[in-house]
């Protein structure tokens, strides 16, 4: 299973250590800060508690967040995201390629 972690400032998304920003993250509930999961089942969420004046963030242990409705976007944009990259690479390499007249 792989590696989760959310970073909700930033919109970061990191799956086995490879990082995305800047992503779409809207479906992610107001209030939660970051989720780590370590087997894409069990988490733990970080909650923002300042926004209720409390001085720091609470951390909750999830044993199923797959049972979260906004857990399936995740992975969703996070492949969308790698996609675009492998895709942009793909592209980069066949530019070059090319300039060199096909890489013979």
């Amino acid at each position: 299973m792989a590696k989760w972690t959310i970073i909700s400032e930033g919109n970061q998304i990191y799956k086995d250590g490879v990082s995305y920003t800047e992503l779409d993250t809207s479906w992610l509930p107001e209030g939660i800060r970051a989720v780590q999961s370590s087997n894409g089942t069990e988490a733990f969420i970080e909650y923002d508690n300042q926004q209720v004046g409390a001085a720091v963030s609470e951390q909750v242990y999830v044993a199923d967040i797959t049972q979260e409705s906004w857990w399936s976007n995740v992975s969703t944009e996070w492949n969308t995201a790698n996609d675009a990259a492998e895709a942009d690479l793909a592209a980069q390499i066949a530019a070059v390629e090319a300039r060199q007249g096909g890489g013979d």
